[in-house]
């Protein structure tokens, strides 16, 4: 009984201080006028503007925001989303005459004119000496791919002609989670990079749609802090990643694992698409409101008006 009166005193206590504690809204420094929903912004305002920034990355400088969330040393889902499903009928078929697995539309939603326009895979043949094995990759034709491996193809070898992306890279982001499980398998680096800002796989997989390949390679890569903002030159977070996409499951799985869905960008050039944003802002900006549904729910504040809401 003591100890019981002993820890409620402490939980007044501690409630008592929260109540005391001084808010801090964060806001735009160039008098930007507060997030308001609209519907997806135009093509020509997108250069960096949907979490994947089309350039060279540079170092960032800005400390890490780890003592911001709880991401930092959460606990992967470590759970077995068990083997990839079988490509169905249709997508073998596809793949068998030559085309992409997915189709036109599942394609353009993972990068279209308005949506990671720099990631376009199906437009043009690969090129370059490694062009048969890019192709192979981006069609998600793996039963080539297994061939191409066991002839010696270098697993490592760089699509320079797009991005320098490697097939794990590509593989991870286009969502092919057997060609995934099987490139892992031959111990492909997990921290394939990219000459955009892809810093290693996860990254490449949260740009994607497919969570089951957010979740292996999460899990393979432990001691990964989600709330780090130091990898990405802009400062954005996985999270920010993926709700600027609209990749709804993934922003689930990474709020379950510990993601801070409170965290602003720290680039300071105010020119940039990617100053003064978070992942709400994003889903506001963008008129994605089942993401804005979601974010809210997991207490988020609009870091421009202090309200958890777009406006």
């Amino acid at each position: 009984m003591f100890r019981k009166r002993v820890l409620s005193s402490l939980a007044l206590s501690l409630l008592s201080l929260q109540a005391c504690a001084p808010t801090t809204i964060l806001r735009t420094s160039d008098g930007a006028a507060p997030i308001s929903p609209s519907a997806n912004a135009t093509a020509g305002s997108l250069h960096n503007d949907f979490g994947d920034s089309q350039r060279t990355r540079t170092p960032a400088t800005r400390p890490s925001a780890a003592s911001l969330g709880n991401g930092a040393g959460h606990a992967p889902d470590t759970s077995d989303p068990g083997p990839a499903p079988a490509m169905t009928p249709e997508q073998a078929a596809r793949v068998a005459a030559g085309g992409f697995r997915y189709t036109d539309a599942e394609n353009r939603d993972l990068a279209g004119p308005i949506k990671l326009p720099w990631r376009i895979f199906y437009k043009q043949p690969s090129s370059g000496p490694d062009a048969a094995w890019f192709d192979a990759v981006k069609h998600g034709d793996l039963a080539t791919v297994r061939k191409m491996v066991a002839q010696g193809q270098n697993i490592e070898a760089k699509d320079n002609d797009a991005l320098g992306q490697t097939a794990l890279g590509w593989a991870a982001f286009i969502g092919y989670e057997d060609m995934v499980d099987y490139l892992v398998a031959q111990d492909a680096s997990l921290q394939a990079t990219d000459r955009s800002d892809v810093y290693n796989v996860l990254k490449s997989a949260v740009l994607g749609k497919n969570t089951r390949i957010v979740r292996k390679i999460h899990a393979l890569l432990p001691d990964t802090d989600l709330n780090d903002q130091t990898l990405d030159s802009d400062g954005e977070t996985l999270l920010m990643i993926a709700a600027s996409n609209d990749r709804l499951e993934t922003a689930e799985y990474l709020l379950s694992q510990g993601a801070d869905p409170n965290l602003v960008t720290t680039i300071r050039s105010t020119g940039a698409a990617a100053y003064d944003q978070s992942a709400l802002s994003y889903a506001c900006t963008r008129g994605y409101g089942d993401m804005q549904k979601l974010l809210i729910a997991h207490g988020v504040i609009n870091h421009r008006t202090g309200r958890s809401s777009c406006e």
